[in-house]
């Protein structure tokens, strides 16, 4: 349990921040720069396993540190996260080759895994329900900063620096987050008889593996996405009976059965893969197809992404006057108009074209 007073709530607030900024910043910095990388470093075939590989660790570990930061406390796992997080963005960098950097992506999807969730548990422990609100809005501004910055800061340091610092930036501001959560973040660990079950975690892992693979390879392999696609099955079957059986299961599927947690996820799942989708691949579009400029291809993707903190503002003063349902089904709706736009996208189409059209869906 967290013991830190109101008074330095808000430099753990901060440090929230700073660390959900380096996660956040992620995508579009990485995506921007993407094009240059797979140019200098080759195996242009794995471009997509760039962006996968974080994805999949981060994925297949968020529910481990979840369970860790309960045992063991909150502190311990979001100064592991960061310091894994950021010597995987210290290996990044100093990639040789499209395989070394997927290794090591993967390294700073297992920080990644720890440090989002656990950073929500904490602002879930510190404030009250109704203080929740506000400072949602500020996680929100966060994200939408960063969807904002990270294109055009892609754009610059891959034209003015080298690609090698997309990654390291993000060494002072992963500093900077664990230096206020060991000063200010104190917590009472209630320690209990528990035990990880470890079994349900490794069966979750390969599961998640095998749908990434699954997915990745349909094309270029199809015969190993098929087998990737049975193990993901099997796989998932075997977590499912292992988590009805374990003594302290990794999820509590009880909570599952609930519509509106049930409907969230998937809502949340399904518009993941077409907005991730979307900011992986379009700065190689304008950039290898339209002929443009890295700093035109962050340019492009800033426009794209402006949805995403003006529809953040526009939702979080909605909720209180319309409610939640309304909202939703609004952002739901203005999502696959702005996918189906994208689709019609071609050769001859103008950056600011593809921005505004896959920018519908953002907001």
């Amino acid at each position: 349990m967290l013991n830190a007073p109101t008074t330095r709530r808000p430099l753990v607030l901060a440090a929230v921040m700073a660390a959900m900024f380096m996660i956040a910043i992620e995508a579009t910095i990485v995506s921007t720069a993407m094009p240059q990388i797979a140019g200098q470093l080759g195996d242009l075939h794995l471009y997509a396993w760039v962006f996968a590989s974080f994805l999949l660790t981060q994925t297949a570990t968020t529910v481990v540190f979840g369970k860790l930061s309960d045992l063991y406390g909150r502190r311990p796992v979001l100064l592991f996260g960061i310091a894994v997080f950021l010597v995987g963005s210290l290996l990044c960098g100093i990639a040789w080759s499209m395989p070394s950097l997927i290794l090591f992506r993967l390294v700073q999807g297992v920080g990644a895994g720890a440090i989002q969730p656990v950073s929500m548990t904490v602002v879930g422990d510190l404030y009250a329900a109704r203080e929740r609100g506000r400072v949602q809005g500020y996680l929100a501004s966060v994200w939408g900063v960063s969807s904002v910055a990270g294109p055009l800061a892609g754009g610059l340091i891959v034209g003015h620096l080298s690609w090698p610092w997309i990654f390291w930036i993000n060494l002072p501001v992963g500093v900077l987050a664990a230096v206020l959560f060991l000063l200010f973040l104190r917590e009472e660990v209630e320690r209990k008889p528990r035990r990880i079950d470890v079994i349900g975690a490794a069966l979750f892992t390969v599961a998640i593996a095998a749908l990434m693979i699954a997915l990745t390879e349909t094309s270029a392999a199809p015969a190993l996405a098929v087998a990737a696609g049975l193990t993901f099955l099997a796989a998932i079957a075997l977590f499912v009976l292992q988590e009805r059986r374990a003594a302290d299961p990794m999820l509590d599927f009880a909570l599952w059965g609930q519509r509106p947690i049930l409907t969230a996820n998937a809502a949340t799942l399904l518009s993941g893969m077409a907005i991730i989708g979307l900011t992986a691949f379009l700065p190689m579009y304008v950039q290898g197809v339209l002929r443009q400029s890295p700093l035109v291809a962050g340019f492009t993707l800033t426009l794209m992404v402006l949805g995403w903190p003006i529809g953040a503002t526009t939702a979080a003063r909605s909720f209180v006057r319309f409610g939640l349902r309304p909202v939703l089904l609004l952002g739901a709706a203005l999502l696959p108009i702005g996918a189906t736009a994208f689709v019609a996208l071609g050769p001859e189409t103008s950056p600011v074209v593809a921005a505004a059209s896959s920018r519908t869906g953002r907001r």
